[in-house]
C-alpha cells in the first residue's frame, strides 16, 4: 500500500514501526500502544494525528497494510489459496478477510488468485525419470516350462 510520506513525524514513525513489524511477521497486528511508543506520543495523541493527517485510525491503516501484503502474496504465488493468504497475514476468519479484501480492492481474493494463475500458468511437471531396459527374449525350452509348473 502506498501512503504518501507525511511530514508529521509521529505518524511517519508509527507507519515505519507498523511496516517493520509486518516485515518481521506478516501476521503481526501492532497495537495502538506499540505504535504510540514507537512514535514517542501517547496512544490518544497518535489517534488524533492519524485522524488529522490521514483521516483514518492507526488500526485501519495497519489492516490496510496487511490486506495489501495479502494481495501481494496472492499475486506473486506465495500464497497458494485464499485461506493461506488470510492466515499468513493474520486474518483468522476467512469470510471477514474476503469481505474486507473485496471492499479494499474491488474484487474477491479468489478472483485475484484466479487471475494470477491464468497470467502465470504453472509449468508442467517433468515426468518422473523412468529407465526401461529392453532385453532380447530367448526361446523357451521344455526345462523352462517344467520350472514354471514347479515340477523341475
Amino acid at each position: 500500500m502506498t501512503i504518501a510520506i507525511t511530514r508529521d513525524r509521529c505518524v511517519r514513525r508509527a507507519m515505519e514501526a507498523a511496516e517493520a513489524a509486518l516485515a518481521r511477521n506478516p501476521a503481526a497486528t501492532p497495537t495502538l500502544s506499540d505504535l504510540a511508543e514507537a512514535s514517542g506520543v501517547s496512544p490518544r495523541t497518535l489517534q488524533r494525528r492519524f485522524a488529522c493527517v490521514l483521516g483514518r485510525s492507526p488500526h485501519s491503516i495497519v489492516r490496510q497494510l496487511r490486506l495489501a501484503a495479502a494481495r501481494q502474496s496472492l499475486r506473486t504465488g506465495q500464497a497458494t489459496s485464499v485461506i493461506d493468504a488470510a492466515l499468513r497475514h493474520g486474518f483468522e476468519h476467512p469470510g471477514h478477510f474476503a469481505a474486507a479484501y473485496a471492499r479494499a480492492f474491488g474484487e474477491a481474493p479468489s478472483a485475484t488468485l484466479r487471475t494470477t494463475r491464468h497470467e502465470r500458468p504453472a509449468s508442467p511437471a517433468a515426468p518422473p525419470s523412468l529407465q526401461i531396459v529392453l532385453r532380447p527374449l530367448r526361446a523357451a525350452t521344455p526345462d523352462d516350462a517344467a520350472r514354471a509348473l514347479g515340477s523341475g
